[in-house]
Order: C-alpha cells, then structure tokens, then sequence
C-alpha cells in the first residue's frame, strides 16, 4: 500500500507542468495520501511538517478530521 501511495505522489508530481516542485506541494500530497490511510499516521505527519506551536494547532487538526468522518 505505501509503494502505491508513493506511486501516486510521484504521478502527480511528474503531471506538474514546471520542472521543479517546492518541498511545500510534496507535504501537502504526502498529507492527502496520508489522510485517506491513516488518521494517526496523518496526525504525526502533519504535526511535523506543520510544525504546531502549541495544543490548539493539534486540536484544530483533530477536529477537522473528526467532522470528515
């Protein structure tokens, strides 16, 4: 399942139409991804790569994952 996922990421990444993609856009397709396997595995992700300051960020993100279930 991961192999596919990083096969996706990297489709849609080559679908780009510039020749570079910033470091910003591959976060956000890995969270996608992420998103649609894992709810925990996307937590940590995104609390990495969004770098929360504090438990209100966190609790943010947890909400809305709660209202999309």
């Amino acid at each position: 399942e991961i192999e596919e996922i990083v096969n996706r990421i990297e489709q849609k990444v080559r679908s780009q139409s510039d020749n570079e993609i910033n470091s910003e856009c591959i976060g956000s397709l890995v969270m996608d991804e992420l998103a649609d396997l894992d709810e925990i595995t996307y937590v940590r992700f995104a609390s990495v790569y969004r770098s929360f300051k504090d438990v209100g960020e966190l609790e943010t993100l947890l909400k809305q994952i709660t209202k999309g279930t």
